[in-house]
């Protein structure tokens, strides 16, 4: 089980962007796409990171804060997506 999660986030990670990206691509006329792609990079990279420190942890109580804060961190990722994607949802002219 170890390190599941942590995989698991990363490939939702992965997977939102690239969904995010093909369906929205005219927002990057509007959005500064840097924010966005950071955003991706970091979420990806801490899950990463978070699954190699857990193959180390024997520890079972740190091991789930670490899982934890991982699928918190995927979620806050894909909410703040969906709010750029609402917000310039609105800017466009009717």
């Amino acid at each position: 089980m170890k390190g599941i999660f942590c995989w698991m986030t990363l490939i939702f990670n992965v997977t939102a962007g690239l969904f995010f990206f093909n369906n929205v691509t005219w927002i990057l006329n509007i959005f500064v796409p840097a924010p966005i792609i950071f955003t991706l990079i970091t979420l990806a990279a801490v899950s990463a990171i978070m699954g190699m420190v857990m193959s180390v942890i024997r520890n079972k109580l740190i091991e789930l804060i670490i899982t934890t804060l991982s699928l918190l961190s995927s979620v806050f990722g894909g909410l703040f997506m969906l709010l750029i994607v609402m917000v310039s949802d609105m800017s466009q002219p009717i």
